[in-house]
């Protein structure tokens, strides 16, 4: 079935009636050029020798970085009304001269859809009958919720409340020994007090609801958890816990605009693709540009290996980054589930044939299903013109759980905020994607990308075209890629022009959503490469294999150096300096399971090993350190790389260093790839590693790197897997079954 977007690239423009699959056009985009500078004005490092690139310009010269911030870029229309009918729609942008007679529209005849107002009402009500309605907590009712919260926090099992309490009341003559909580009418069980505390702080919304789905690669019928995106964000601006210090707004008011020059990067307002947003999208007085972060990422949920959970979150720009450190910050809207066709169906079978060890088996509705083709009870977005691939699958469930913000993005929503003693009635926010957080696999799978990165792939980034074989590269040229590029091939069917720069031939559910003003590269450019997964578990880590991988791993030297850089690591947990990292590792610097943050320790000691005298009369036996200038060029990488990862850390960092910055992390590159030469698997052919081209990037659009760094939010996955180990697993499938109705 066809649908229409209206879609101006500007406000004069014409729009256009685009039917199925839209066609899209290349336009010319402004670029804003990082150049080099002279070395006196360049961002430098506190090394003890820092030496200049080969005065040879064939050796080494990096060119300046193709880096392009457009501040006309990707802008489907707020304003634009469409129709929900079944169908997949895509907003694109098109060209005057390619809009025929028959297709212009009337401006003047189009209705702008009016912002939504259902979300203010509908919590005015609230505020205004909840005296009313509900009386203040008895005594109790507080001795069961601080019951609940200390069975909580010792993690005890669910069902210990009801024997907790009835033990406390008949020890203190509240009740007879015969007596149980359903003769009680002051004192009632969990489930009963849980209900009654959801309708008092308005929780009944976020209570998730279940969409049954049919997937089109699959063909597996499965069962996905969602919120409505309204609802959390009510629950944003209205949880309790944000104060004055956690709102992000220039001057203290909602209302005021950014200022004409911002020399600092710091929290995510400073950033170019907040700046541009605002710039674009904020055309009246009342309007407020509101952001929206997401993050995403699996955990497996305790003990229960068949339940792993895939979250989807979202955030509010108008909160700054301290807020969003915490996790009352945040709100799913989704969980995606883990498709495993050949298990679920195994099960289905396995339960159909009345075996007796099946009837204690729990089996969801629809678990295990094959549809055919569409279900009268699953919901299909694919056609069935082509066979749709694997990421289709998941991509489908996105949609679903996507579905509520794009058409809250194509209206705005009014509502009446109370910030730093003042009150603001009647604002009108506007919605966009600022970025998503997420590791490097996960951001491939978003941006539509092969997820394969062998050498045997064409390409291996989802910013740009870069060939899998110039990776490596510091002075590697590219062009970034955008939904308008990909969508064109797509459109055409060209499966070799998608092969050569390794995307996947799907439906991106990200594309119909407006992204920020600062480009046109939507999603691919809205998934920025983080400093837990990219710095710390990538480039240190690598650096860490390869210095034992010199020192030969299982030889004799090997044991004397971790062992050497145990006994410093002990000494320097000693020091007073909270700054310094943590040094004291079991097992050493070389093996064992290490956190992501414990690497800063691990270059630490490895640069206190090679600049301390034992450590050098060690090192000095092997050739890679006896040769010339091999045990200078070792502490030369090692520190430089200590003070790069202290220098992204800042909260604070001048434009103009950021700027000249991405000719420095050119130069990082040259340095490791000649002292740290990886000679197994790619080498250096990593993602990871490329990824370092694109770090001034992603800082000039969203920034200071802790921004976007995921370290904070993968310490929110403890609740859901502490609430996983306190239910049971019949339990847990019933009440799932249960809420599917």
């Amino acid at each position: 079935m066809a649908a229409s977007v209206p879609f101006p690239s500007n406000p004069e423009a014409q729009q256009a009636q685009i039917h199925d699959q839209p066609s899209t056009t290349t336009r010319r985009s402004l670029r804003l050029q990082i150049r080099d500078h002279d070395a006196a004005g360049s961002v430098r490092f506190a090394t003890e020798s820092v030496p200049e690139p080969p005065s040879d310009p064939e050796a080494f010269e990096p060119d300046p970085p193709d880096d392009e911030i457009d501040p006309e870029g990707y802008d489907p229309d707020p304003d634009a009304n469409t129709e929900d009918d079944g169908s997949t729609s895509y907003q694109v942008e098109v060209d005057d001269d390619s809009i025929s007679e028959d297709e212009e529209l009337d401006d003047n005849k189009k209705k702008k859809a009016p912002p939504n107002t259902e979300m203010l009402t509908k919590f005015r009500a609230f505020c205004d009958t909840h005296s009313f309605n509900f009386l203040p907590l008895s005594r109790e009712d507080v001795t069961s919720i601080k019951l609940l919260n200390a069975l909580k926090s010792q993690k005890a099992p669910l069902r210990a409340y009801p024997a907790m309490l009835e033990w406390h009341l008949k020890e203190t003559k509240h009740f007879g020994e015969h007596e149980s909580l359903k003769d009680s009418r002051k004192y009632f069980h969990r489930e009963t007090l849980m209900k009654e505390l959801i309708k008092r702080y308005n929780m009944g919304d976020m209570l998730p609801k279940i969409k049954r789905l049919t997937l089109p690669h699959s063909k597996a019928v499965v069962h996905v958890p969602y919120r409505d995106v309204k609802d959390c964000i009510v629950s944003l601006l209205t949880d309790p816990r944000i104060r004055n210090k956690d709102y992000l707004f220039f001057d203290r008011d909602p209302t005021a605009k950014p200022p004409e020059k911002v020399t600092f990067i710091e929290d995510i307002n400073t950033g170019e693709a907040f700046l541009a947003s605002h710039k674009k999208y904020c055309t009246k007085p009342n309007q407020v540009p509101l952001g929206i972060i997401f993050y995403i990422d699996g955990a497996v949920t305790g003990q229960f290996s068949d339940l792993p959970i895939t979250a989807l979150k979202i955030s509010l720009s108008i909160h700054n980054r301290e807020a969003r450190d915490h996790e009352w910050a945040w709100r799913e809207i989704a969980w995606i589930p883990q498709v495993r066709k050949q298990k679920a169906r195994g099960k289905k079978l396995f339960k159909e044939s009345n075996h007796l060890e099946s009837m204690d088996l729990e089996l969801l509705d629809g678990e295990g299903d094959y549809a055919e083709s569409d279900d009268e009870d699953g919901e299909t977005t694919e056609e069935d013109t082509e066979p749709a691939v694997k990421a289709q699958d998941f991509h489908t469930m996105l949609s679903f759980a996507l579905k509520s913000l794009v058409e809250l993005q194509e209206t705005g929503f009014i509502w009446d905020t109370a910030v730093y003693g003042n009150k603001f009635k009647d604002l009108e926010f506007v919605l966009f994607v600022l970025n998503v957080k997420c590791d490097t696999e996960e951001g491939d799978l978003l941006c539509g990308k092969y997820l394969v990165r062998t050498q045997n792939v064409a390409n291996i980034c989802r910013y740009c075209d870069c060939l899998t074989a110039n990776a490596d590269n510091p002075r590697v040229q590219y062009n970034f890629k955008t939904p308008q590029m990909i969508q064109k091939l797509i459109d055409k069917g060209d499966s070799e022009g998608l092969q050569q720069i390794s995307q996947q031939n799907i439906k991106n559910a990200w594309y119909p959503l407006r992204f920020h003003a600062a480009n046109d590269r939507g999603i691919h450019g809205a998934c920025p490469s983080e400093m837990l997964h990219a710095v710390l578990l990538g480039i240190f880590k690598y650096v860490r294999n390869i210095f034992f991988i010199y020192i030969g791993e299982e030889s004799k030297l090997a044991e004397d150096i971790n062992g050497l850089a145990s006994i410093y690591g002990k000494y320097l947990k000693h020091q007073s300096d909270r700054d310094l990292p943590d040094t004291h590792f079991a097992k050493g610097i070389q093996k064992g399971k290490l956190m992501a943050k414990q690497y800063r320790g691990v270059l630490l000691l490895m640069a206190a090993v090679i600049r301390s005298s034992l450590g050098r009369s060690l090192l000095m036996v092997r050739k890679k350190f006896k040769k010339e200038n091999g045990l200078r060029d070792w502490t030369l990488l090692v520190e430089l790389l200590l003070e790069w990862e202290a220098y992204l850390c800042e909260k604070r960092m001048k434009r103009t260093h950021v700027t000249r910055l991405a000719k420095k992390h050119r130069y990082i590159m040259y340095i490791m790839l000649n002292v740290a030469k990886r000679s197994e698997g790619m080498g250096l052919k990593l993602m990871k590693f490329h990824a370092i081209v694109h770090m001034v990037e992603d800082i000039l659009l969203y920034g200071v790197p802790s921004e976007f760094d995921t370290g904070s939010n993968e310490s929110h996955h403890k609740p859901t897997k502490y609430a996983a180990k306190l239910t049971q697993e019949k339990k847990l499938h019933s009440t799932i079954r249960r809420q599917s109705g």
